[in-house]
């Protein structure tokens, strides 16, 4: 498991969208809850909630629903499997 720094900001590949943006938005759409997001990351439910929000805003969605068939529809998150296979890409 890899500890996310709260600072990280970096644009992850050629998105353009930050890397833990990008990595709880992966583990949403593979159908975690908040809560265990957060445990595996090692930070709080409020950040999760934050890094999705801003990823919504980001692509201009409304719901997670909607973050999550956008990102799919760019190749940046892909439905099922484990949360340890979520890694940054």
């Amino acid at each position: 498991m890899e500890r996310i720094n709260g600072d990280d900001v970096t644009p992850s590949d050629d998105t353009g969208v930050p890397s833990d943006e990008l990595q709880v938005m992966r583990l949403v759409a593979r159908g975690f809850k908040d809560h265990a997001i957060a445990q595996h990351l090692s930070v709080s439910i409020v950040t999760v909630r934050r890094r999705a929000q801003q990823f919504r805003a980001r692509v201009g969605a409304k719901t997670r629903s909607e973050a999550i068939a956008i990102a799919a529809s760019r190749g940046w998150v892909e439905p099922g499997g484990s949360i340890d296979e979520v890694e940054e890409k």
